[in-house]
This record gives C-alpha cells, structure tokens and sequence, in this order.
C-alpha cells in the first residue's frame, strides 16, 4: 500500500511540521511574553487559579497554528498515499484533493430529498476511465424548529458519496433506491424526482431484485434497457455485501454507500507507524468505491 517513495514524503512533511510548529510557536511565544512585559501586566483569578491572558491568547494561537500545520501534512498524506494507491489502481490519474462535490449535485440526486444541513469530509476528485469520480465522507441531517419544544435533528445519511460524470449520459432520469421494512406504505405517500423532474414507478421482473431495490425513472423504456438482467443480478448481489442507492441523471450518476470512508491521516504529532491502521482503512475504503464502480460498469452502459 504505502511505497518507500510516499513513505520518505510522509516523514519529510512531519519534520517541516515538528520544525514549523516549533519556531512559529516559539516566536509567538516571545512575542506574548515580550508585549505582557512592557504593555499589559493583569492576572485573571478563575476558580482560584490565576491566569495571565497572554498565556490562554497563546495556547489559543497555538491551536489554531497546529490547525494550520496539520491541513499542509493532509494534503502531503493524500498526495503521497491516495494518489498513489489510485495510480497502482487505475493507472494514470489526475488526482484533485482540493475538488469538492457540490451540494446542489446531492439535492439533485433525488437520493436525499429532505436535508438541509451537510458536512463532508476526505474529498478527493480523479479520472476515472473517460468519466470524472469525485467522492466524500457526508453526513446530511435535517433540522427542524419545533418553537418552543426547541429544535429536532434527524440523521438522513451518513456514509461515503461518490458521484460519476460521464462524458456520454444515458438519455434518462433513473432512481434506485433500497427497500425497507415499511418502504411500500410510504411510497404511496410519496412521490420521487430527480432535478424537479417527477419520476414514475417502474416495475421489473426480477424477484430478487425486487426484495432488494424499489426503482423510479422518468422513461420506462429506457429505465428497462439499464436495468437488464445481468445488472440487476450484478445490483442485487453487491447490495447483500455493500448497502448502496443509485441515481442516474442523464451524464450525472450518484452512489450513495452506506459506509464511512477515511482518507486523512492521524495528527501530524503521532508516531508514523501509528497510522498502519489508517493505512489499511483507507486501502478498504478505496476498494469499496471501486468494487462498486467495477461491478456495475456504468460507463459500458451509456447508449
């Protein structure tokens, strides 16, 4: 997983860190110390223990400076350590960690109809084939007022996103989404859309499949020439190992999996060998997105 050459990178970064964070905070220090001296003497008495107000302002500086350091050894560790796990994996990439998922992609989606709180972590954008893969860790939660009775937070989704552009689009709006206890009442209640287009509910013939997913689509012909045979077998057997959803939105294809991915490292503090088991999470996490990718070969499949 981890090459000699990342490996070399990796303690290269932690020594600019350790050098950084050991003159920057230094004179910081010296420069608390000397404006308390000539300028400001006052001692602050909390709970019986007096603090200066330089001294909290500096360890506050501090913080925010290990902060700093530590987002430049993240993206060391995810050029280093991602980019050449996909390298070995894919070939030749071009590796964007700084390329972000835009939110008004998940909305669009139709797998996340009701959020309207999001955070996302461990981005990271790559060709894939002839298509653009970008992926995060996402957690989407939706939050409601209720007056008095104060505010309800409800968890929508929590797990990894991965989103496929296509150079070529299917023609079509489709939505596959897991089936669970309960999910044939609601639907009745409930319509589905993707982009602001209302999908229609398309039947298959496909018991297991059936047990599996339930699928809307804006045109069932073409939402039965997608989902032949072969790939619903593919859909229904991945979906026993991994849970996932699937939106397809003409060029624009959204995974969602029910699985957090990792691709940061540990702070920067740690002994490196600490970080073998971000190694291997990471190693899994990468495989999943493309186990998944691999197994339903959407690219084949645009018309």
């Amino acid at each position: 997983m981890i090459t000699s050459d990342s490996n070399q990178k990796l303690i290269s970064a932690r020594r600019k860190c350790y050098i950084a964070l050991l003159l920057l905070g230094t004179l910081i220090g010296c420069a608390f110390y000397y404006y308390e001296k000539n300028y400001l003497s006052v001692v602050i008495d909390i709970l019986g223990i007096k603090f200066h107000p330089n001294f909290l302002l500096y360890i506050a500086s501090l913080f925010i400076l290990g902060s700093i350091i530590q987002k430049y050894y993240e993206k060391v560790f995810k050029g280093a350590v991602v980019s050449t796990f996909l390298n070995d994996t894919l070939g030749k990439t071009v590796y964007k960690p700084s390329d972000k998922l835009h939110v008004d992609t998940l909305r669009n989606s139709g797998l996340f109809q009701y959020f309207n709180s999001d955070w996302g972590s461990d981005w990271f954008q790559t060709k894939y084939g002839k298509a653009t893969l970008t992926a995060a860790n996402c957690q989407l939660k939706s939050i409601e007022s209720r007056g008095d009775k104060g505010v309800r937070v409800r968890n929508i989704f929590s797990g990894a996103v991965v989103n496929l552009k296509l150079s070529k689009g299917f023609g079509t709006k489709l939505l596959v989404i897991e089936r669970h206890w309960g999910s044939d009442f609601f639907e009745i209640l409930t319509t589905q859309s993707i982009g602001g287009t209302a999908l229609e509910r398309v039947k298959v013939i496909a018991p297991d499949f059936n047990r599996a997913f339930r699928v809307w689509s804006d045109d069932q012909i073409t939402s039965r020439k997608i989902l032949n045979p072969a790939f619903m077998e593919k859909m229904t057997k991945l979906a026993k190992e991994t849970p996932f959803t699937l939106s397809i939105n003409n060029n624009d294809i959204l995974i969602a999996i029910e699985q957090e991915m990792k691709f940061t490292p540990r702070l920067f503090l740690f002994p490196l060998r600490e970080e073998k088991a971000r190694f291997e999470h990471l190693s899994r996490s990468l495989n999943l997105i493309l186990s998944v990718l691999n197994t339903l070969q959407l690219e084949d499949k645009v018309k």
